[in-house]
């Protein structure tokens, strides 16, 4: 983290295109180092040729051209003996991500261990120094639903507690396929509640509760902000949804339909990369379907709302919600149409944009200046929603 990787930090808070429609906030930011629209972040570039190349081996070899451009694939649903036999621990091993501690200060860390409905719940605790009142994150890891950790979130963790100071939990919520849907929602869920229950020994301010999930954690954490509405505790004040899946169906719904060519594939200035982004993009469109098949196995349909979030059928009672998203990422229109969505039911919407990026880029603090960018813009977003003072730009 040089001179130039700053240069590109203050880059992407200075230039950014921004608009106001009724709720809902739209801020799209261009990659900090290109003039040219459609362009592919060169940190990308450097490592979407082997992502790209690991996942279109999960391609099959049936299915025409036409269903690959629509992302519809033969996806039949795995039985029991496919689960069994499914590479889990070669998949855990493939999505961890290198990172780096950006932080400045010394930020306290506790392990903890809860009594959850289903079991006991590891928790990692992240306190910026010392303090009262102080708000909480709750923060769901990204994974598939079937791998990711405490350790692989820890810098982003750490990241957060310094740029709100604010308390930070982190959530070891249990992974499919031996644990599946609800399990790891119910653990996320449990978690938040054991906070706001014990908001006087934490230290926090029990109305000012926010979750951040990542990817998976993202579907989490909005299923926990809506079992919070359905039991009429509302704790959860603020959430924010990193690129999250939020329609496992694949359901054609009101402002979303999947298209290949709506990821600007078509660009001329993007040809020279289009053999990567629709590389990837077609791998995690048909490696989605294994995960959910591997979340759910056969117990609950890929409509439940809680699964699919995007097919509620009333969001209006959501907390003010913070979406991001990433212009070469499969689950992008997802995470767009639920902020439309949300906009329309009259919740405070923010949509932050990312262009030349893939999915999972906050994983790779340090190395990416868009992953602290952004959690710069969270960290915001949590301070104004309360009125907090405190907090630095890491």
């Amino acid at each position: 983290m040089g001179q130039h990787y700053q240069q590109l930090i203050e880059t992407l808070r200075m230039s950014q295109h921004r608009e106001q429609e009724g709720y809902l906030t739209k801020i799209i930011k261009s990659v900090p180092d290109s003039d040219t629209a459609g362009a592919l972040d060169p940190r990308v570039r450097d490592t979407i040729e082997q992502h790209a190349q690991n996942l279109t081996l999960l391609l099959p070899e049936e299915g025409s051209e036409a269903d690959k451009e629509s992302g519809e694939f033969d996806k039949p649903e795995m039985s029991a003996e496919d689960i069994a036999a499914f590479p889990v621990e070669e998949i855990r091993t493939a999505m961890v991500r290198s990172s780096l501690d950006i932080t400045r200060r010394d930020i306290r860390i506790i392990e903890d261990t809860i009594q959850g409905r289903n079991g006991d719940i590891g928790l990692r605790i992240y306190r910026p120094g010392t303090g009262t009142s102080l708000p909480a994150i709750v923060y769901l890891h990204s994974g598939a639903f079937i791998a990711g950790s405490l350790d692989e979130s820890r810098h982003i963790c750490k990241a957060l507690a310094e740029m709100v100071h604010a308390v930070v939990i982190a959530v070891d919520y249990r992974l499919a396929p031996e644990h599946p849907f609800p399990a790891g929602l119910m653990d996320s869920l449990d978690a938040v509640q054991w906070a706001y229950s014990q908001a006087d020994v934490l230290g926090i301010h029990p109305d000012q509760i926010a979750i951040v999930g990542s990817s998976a954690g993202g579907n989490l954490a909005i299923g926990c902000s809506v079992l919070d509405r359905q039991q009429g505790t509302s704790f959860i004040g603020f959430q924010a949804l990193l690129y999250p899946p939020l329609n496992s169906a694949g359901v054609t719904a009101e402002d979303f339909q999947w298209k290949l060519n709506d990821h600007g594939t078509e660009n001329k200035r993007q040809q020279d990369h289009r053999e990567l982004t629709v590389g990837a993009i077609q791998g995690y469109a048909f490696l989605g379907g294994k995960v959910y098949d591997l979340y759910l196995q056969q117990k609950t349909k890929k409509t439940d709302p809680l699964v699919s979030p995007l097919l509620l059928e009333d969001v209006s009672q959501l907390p003010e919600t913070m979406i991001v998203t990433a212009e070469f990422d499969y689950l992008n229109h997802e995470g767009e149409a639920m902020a439309a969505r949300l906009a329309r039911a009259g919740v405070q919407t923010t949509l932050l944009r990312y262009q030349g990026l893939d999915h999972a880029f906050v994983e790779k603090i340090g190395y990416y200046p868009q992953a602290e960018d952004c959690l710069a813009e969270i960290a915001h977003a949590i301070r104004q929603k309360w009125g907090i003072e405190g907090g630095e730009s890491v």
